[in-house]
């Protein structure tokens, strides 16, 4: 029998500001960095939830480096984008039935405002959750849950999880910024 599955859940913004801002490691295969964390598991999917961003005054080419990353993930077809936008009034979101099959479910994140998803996946959906810490100062509302698995991103995770600095997809060659 082969390993269970799992499908991860990343922050985009949460995984950006905890675990590489400043750093070297911004090209970051998402496929290769969950599979590194949950080796134990077969992860099947990799949703990636972040927004378009605005390029700061002393940084004009951010929201074009964003781009060229995001069209770098969709190379890899287990990879999923979903856009959003920032919002500040409250919503009413609705219930969606699950899409994929999987043995577990984790999270990566530290915000605590997704700990009431993650229980509800947990105690009344009966789902094994999981949580990938990007700090190493966790959210007590997530610790709370207790999720069945917890991983911390480790620098040498990242290291091990960078894209390719050239990668083609059917518009052509997709080049790492010079700047990460």
């Amino acid at each position: 029998m082969g390993k269970p599955t799992a499908i991860v859940y990343v922050d985009g913004f949460n995984l950006y500001r905890r675990a590489l801002k400043g750093t070297p490691y911004k090209w970051l295969d998402l496929f290769a960095l969950t599979s590194e964390l949950l080796y134990e598991y077969d992860v099947i999917f990799v949703r990636y939830f972040t927004a378009h961003i605005s390029p700061m005054p002393n940084d004009l080419s951010q929201g074009q480096r964003q781009q060229v990353y995001l069209r770098a993930l969709k190379v890899n077809h287990k990879i999923k984008i979903h856009l959003g936008k920032f919002r500040s009034d409250a919503r009413l979101m609705p219930l969606h039935p699950w899409e994929f099959k999987a043995d577990v479910f984790v999270i990566l994140t530290n915000d605590s405002d997704l700990a009431e998803p993650l229980r509800l996946a947990k105690d009344q959906l009966g789902q094994t959750v999981g949580l990938i810490l990007p700090t190493d100062t966790p959210s007590l509302e997530l610790l709370k849950v207790d999720p069945q698995i917890i991983r911390q991103i480790r620098e040498g995770a990242l290291i091990v999880a960078q894209l390719p600095e050239v990668l083609y997809d059917g518009r052509g060659m997709i080049t790492k910024p010079k700047s990460w």
